[in-house]
């Protein structure tokens, strides 16, 4: 894809995403009778501010921990960086994730930046899909953990279409972590993958230059594997370790946020930790949902959780006031954060 292509596909996805917000949006306050702008309004001042900037703090953690965890996986490659270098490859991973279906575009453009900033692209791919493969783990086992002690949530709180999307969302989750683990440390089963698409391209005539591009796709697999062993050998232990914990803190930092929202709107804290799980199991029941960052979906099953919970009134305002800090302010964060960096790029290459 040239880049003009690669330009436009990003445009579009961005418009798409507003508009997949707006419609959100509007679907979650038409359908509540007692939702009005000027309760809304009131709802938010007498939100109790220290709460309210605890919520947003863990929205930024969520992007910290994930830039972290690069940082440390780059490390054992020898690609030293700043901190400040790291949330931009966090922040192209989450925008990019956030307004592209089932989170495909935030990987590819967060290994562009890396390789324009001179790191490999075997070590690249090599790093983001340990990350990923980390934040996999973290967030199954979360869920696990959450099905195991918080059942009764999930029994009492959400209706039967929503228990089925919780019950495919895990099911997906579980065998995407497989699915990456194994892409990690079976360098056949990966070479398998590549080269049978490969063959397909060549059977129906997509790929017509063969000599040319197998040889250029061997070197790649080889670079990526001995990047990859080199990533898990028992030297790089501590590194898998810490970058486990990392993904850890980013997916618990996430889910606190809807705890946080709440807390400030609410004096309620024994419901804390049930709306800790709902939360969590919100998350499981729309990221393998193939809209961008799962709007409208993860709407459904946060206002289906608290209705359970809360009337209809506070229910919307808290859901419509969560989703806010959760994910639409650090995607436009996150948006920012990678025009930002994109302009160091065109002044650097003008320069």
């Amino acid at each position: 894809m040239s880049k003009v292509a690669k330009k436009k596909s990003n445009l579009i996805w961005t418009v798409l995403s507003v508009l997949i917000a707006v419609l959100s949006i509007w679907a979650v306050t038409s359908q509540s009778a007692t939702f009005s702008t000027d309760s809304f309004i009131a709802f938010l001042g007498n939100a109790s501010l220290p709460w309210v900037l605890a919520s947003l703090a863990a929205m930024l953690c969520f992007i910290l921990f994930e830039a972290l965890s690069i940082r440390t996986i780059c490390k054992t490659f020898g690609h030293r960086f700043s901190v400040k270098r790291g949330v931009a490859y966090s922040s192209a991973d989450l925008y990019f994730s956030a307004i592209t279906p089932s989170a495909t575009g935030g990987q590819p453009v967060c290994a562009m930046f890396m390789i324009k900033d001179g790191i490999p692209g075997a070590v690249a791919a090599v790093v983001l899909l340990i990350n990923l493969t980390m934040y996999f783990i973290a967030f199954t086992l979360i869920g696990l953990l959450s099905f195991i002690f918080h059942f009764d949530v999930f029994l009492n709180n959400f209706s039967t279409a929503s228990q089925i999307l919780i019950v495919i969302g895990f099911i997906a989750e579980t065998a995407l972590t497989m699915f990456m683990i194994l892409l990690l440390v079976n360098g056949k089963f990966l070479n398998r993958i590549c080269f049978g698409i490969f063959n397909l391209l060549v059977k129906i005539k997509v790929i017509r230059k063969v000599d040319k591009y197998r040889p250029k796709l061997e070197k790649m697999m080889a670079d990526y594997r001995e990047s990859a062993d080199m990533a898990l050998s028992h030297r790089s232990h501590s590194m898998l370790i810490k970058a486990f914990i990392y993904n850890l803190l980013q997916c618990v930092s996430k889910i606190t946020v809807t705890a946080f929202t709440f807390l400030a709107v609410s004096s309620e804290f024994h419901l804390v930790d049930d709306i800790w799980s709902l939360q969590n199991f919100v998350a499981i029941g729309s990221n393998c949902v193939p809209v961008p960052g799962a709007m409208g979906v993860a709407d459904y099953l946060l206002l289906d959780g608290f209705g359970s919970i809360m009337n209809e009134a506070m229910s919307t305002n808290l859901e419509i006031l969560s989703r806010s800090a959760s994910f639409y302010t650090y995607t436009i964060l996150c948006g920012v954060l990678v025009a930002v960096k994109y302009l160091t790029y065109k002044v650097r290459r003008s320069k």
